[in-house]
Order: C-alpha cells, then sequence, then structure tokens
C-alpha cells in the first residue's frame, strides 16, 4: 500500500552546532547543539506555537532531539516519532571535513549517499506522516533539499537557515511569522 506525503508540514533544521559554526560536513555524525543553537532553537518557541502543531517528527540525532525539547511547547502533549529516514544525509568520507571540500550537494560522490537514494528514504519517512493534521518536522538542511524536490520546488543551493520555521506545501514554502 502506497501513502501520501503530507499535503502540508512544517519544518524546522536544528540549531547551530559547533560543525556548523566551524563549517564542517556533518552528514549523520551526531553532534549536539553548541550554545547559540539552544538559545536558536528556544528562540522560536512562539512561532511554533502559533501553528499549533498536532504531531512531531523528527531525525534520531542529537542536535534534532535538543531543537525540539527546546522549541516546540506544550511537547509532553504531542505525539512525537522519531523517524530514522529522517536523518541527515550520510556524506561518507566527507564527513567531518570542510564543506568547501565536498561536491555539490546533488552529486553523488563515491562512499557518500547517492542523492536519489536520499530522497527516497525522506519520502518513505514523511509517507509515514500520512495526511496528519498539523504536523512538524525537525531535521536537517539536506531533508530540507529532499523534501524540496519532492514537493517540486525550486532547488536550494544554499543551506536552509539552523532553527527558522518553514511552511512546505505543494508548490512552495514560506517562512513562519
Amino acid at each position: 500500500m502506497t501513502r501520501n506525503i503530507p499535503t502540508q508540514l512544517f519544518f524546522l533544521r536544528h540549531g547551530e552546532t559547533d560543525w556548523n559554526a566551524l563549517g564542517l560536513t556533518m552528514g549523520q555524525a551526531n553532534v549536539a547543539l553548541n550554545r547559540t543553537g539552544k538559545q536558536q532553537a528556544f528562540a522560536v518557541r512562539e512561532q511554533i506555537e502559533r501553528y499549533n502543531v498536532t504531531s512531531v517528527w523528527r531525525s534520531p540525532l542529537k542536535r534534532c532531539q535538543q531543537t525540539m525539547q527546546l522549541a516546540v511547547p506544550g511537547l509532553s502533549r504531542l505525539p512525537v516519532s522519531v523517524l530514522p529516514g529522517l536523518a541527515e544525509r550520510n556524506w561518507g568520507v566527507y564527513q567531518g571535513k570542510s564543506a568547501v571540500l565536498r561536491p555539490s550537494f546533488y552529486d553523488s560522490p563515491p562512499s557518500a549517499e547517492p542523492f536519489d537514494a536520499f530522497v527516497e528514504r525522506v519520502r518513505a519517512s514523511i509517507s509515514l506522516i500520512g495526511d496528519t493534521d498539523r504536523p512538524l518536522v525537525v531535521s536537517h538542511s539536506g531533508v530540507f533539499r529532499a523534501l524540496c524536490q519532492i514537493y517540486g520546488l525550486e532547488t536550494q543551493k544554499e543551506s536552509v537557515p539552523n532553527a527558522l520555521p518553514l511552511q512546505i506545501e505543494p508548490g512552495q514554502f514560506q517562512m513562519c511569522a
């Protein structure tokens, strides 16, 4: 049985980590938020609260868990699901190295997870969400790029900023006010 992707979702990239600040490729390395990242996540609480999210779906990586705990008011009243398929793309030998050394996000270098396989992994994960009311996905910049592909949005060359709430639906995304 094929399940549909949500018609809309709210997306929040994790807050900043020391690796972000240093310009390193994290991929699936389990890096925690730094002080700035914690402040960023806490600072978006009011925005998240205004959107009355009804469920939270997140990457299993620590930076997303911490962001969710700081950014989502009333978390104890919401269903939370950890989906391994929402983890960042595996960059193989490029993880832990300067992002300027890494090939384009849309390329599939040897030892890294192929871009098309990554997009399909994300698609399979968000199909588990189904068409629930107002889901929030707490994940990574790479997952945002995959969502752009899935929802038919313009290709994103730059990383989505840390802890910037976005609303995504077919054909468009916008910053949450």
